[in-house]
């Protein structure tokens, strides 16, 4: 559990609040639900990315996810900052 906590501290979670929910198992309900819709998708690895039944699964270039997005409709969003 200390790793746990260590990489809760890592991420800037407070440990006051890391360590008590890990001790409490605060969501273990919501875990296990999506231990369950995981398996019931097919999922096995992480990370995967899931869209209309395609799947990018594993650690992959920016490149790849890039083209995943793009081959799924995804659209770049305009930044409102440019004209």
């Amino acid at each position: 559990m200390d790793e746990l906590v260590h990489l809760a501290k890592s991420i800037d979670l407070p440990e006051k609040e890391a360590k008590p929910a890990l001790e409490l198992r605060t969501f273990e309900e919501a875990v296990d639900v999506d231990w369950v819709r995981s398996r019931h998708l097919g999922i096995n690895a992480v990370p995967t990315f899931l869209i209309d039944n395609q799947a990018v699964v594993r650690a992959q270039p920016y490149e790849v996810l890039e083209e995943f997005l793009r081959n799924c409709g995804a659209q770049k969003r305009k930044n409102p900052d440019e004209s």
